[in-house]
C-alpha cells in the first residue's frame, strides 16, 4: 500500500493523508497532564497567515489542512513545541528560537529513521509493560495455568452439583 491509501489501525476505513492519520488515529496528545485535541482547520494560512496554532484555554492544536505531509510534521513539531515551552517552562525566548527547534528536530528525524525505529520499538515494549490491564491479564494467565500431573499421579477431581432439579 502506498502512504496515501494506508488502512487507518482504527477504523479500517482508508485515510488519504497523513493529516487524517494523525487527526483520526492519534486525536490528541497528552503533555504535562494535559490532552490537547489535534484538528485540522481550513485556509488557516489564508485567515490568519499561520499554518498551526495552539488554543492553550480550550486544550487544541489546529493546523492548517492544505499543507503537505513534510509541513504538517514541521507544524504539529512546532505547536508540541509551543506547549511543551509553556507547560514546562522552558527558557526559549523567542518565537524564532521555536522555529529553529523545530527545523533542528524535524531534521533529526527525518536523517536518522533508525533512531525513531528504536525509540518507538522502546515505547511499544515500556506500554506493555507498564499497561496495568495487560498485566493483570498475564498474572491471570499465570495464576490459572496448571502444570501438568506427574506420570502415574491424577489430579484429584472436584466434586461437581448438578443444577437440573
Amino acid at each position: 500500500m502506498t502512504e496515501k491509501t494506508e488502512l487507518s489501525w482504527r477504523t479500517g476505513r482508508r485515510n488519504t493523508t497523513l493529516q487524517d492519520r494523525v487527526v483520526d488515529y492519534v486525536k490528541d496528545v497528552k503533555i504535562s497532564g494535559l490532552r490537547f485535541d489535534l484538528r485540522k482547520e481550513s485556509r488557516m494560512v489564508d485567515k490568519f497567515e499561520r499554518m498551526g496554532m495552539t488554543d492553550f484555554y480550550n486544550e487544541i492544536i489546529g493546523i492548517d489542512d492544505g499543507l503537505t505531509d513534510s509541513q504538517f510534521v514541521s507544524t504539529l513539531i512546532h505547536e508540541l513545541l509551543e506547549v511543551l515551552k509553556r507547560n514546562y517552562r522552558i527558557g526559549v525566548e523567542s518565537h524564532e528560537d521555536v522555529m529553529r527547534l523545530e527545523t533542528a528536530m524535524y531534521a533529526l528525524f527525518i536523517d536518522n529513521p533508525k533512531l525513531v525505529e528504536v525509540i518507538n520499538e522502546h515505547v511499544q515494549t515500556r506500554n506493555r509493560e507498564e499497561d496495568p490491564i495487560s498485566n493483570i491479564i498475564e498474572a491471570t494467565k499465570i495464576s490459572n495455568s496448571k502444570e501438568e500431573p506427574e506420570k502415574g499421579k491424577e489430579e484429584p477431581k472436584e466434586d461437581s452439583i448438578s443444577l437440573d432439579g
